[in-house]
């Protein structure tokens, strides 16, 4: 068994390193121990990406995406300036907010080239 906080495999493994719809359920510090793990194992010029819902920047705006993203069952919602700010080294990422799905329900898509 592994935590994403240690993972398991040595320094530059992978030309890829995923999270999708993790982040949520863990809290920051977790959060930014597994992005240093996902860098310490992804290899040179390979992507880290990290996919993960957001809660709306205006809830009553969008009631019903609001209402999904508090009944949840990820403890750690955050607000897109929360997770950016869970990011190491700002600059080098391409962060960008998505709509899926009728319900108004985002996501945000984080991916970084290692150099």
């Amino acid at each position: 068994m592994a935590s994403a906080s240690e993972l398991p495999f040595p320094a530059e493994s992978f030309d890829a390193v995923w999270s999708i719809f993790l982040f949520h359920h863990l809290p920051s510090s977790v959060v930014s121990a597994a992005i240093n793990e996902f860098y310490r194992v992804c290899k040179s010029s390979g992507y880290i990406v990290i996919i993960d819902g957001v809660l709306p920047k205006v809830a009553w705006k969008r009631p019903l995406a609001a209402l999904i993203r508090h009944m949840d069952r990820g403890k750690f919602m955050r607000k897109q300036h929360d997770i950016e700010s869970l990011l190491p080294c700002h600059d080098n990422w391409n962060i960008q907010r998505k709509t899926y799905g009728v319900t108004g329900l985002k996501m945000l898509v984080c991916y970084m080239l290692k150099k």
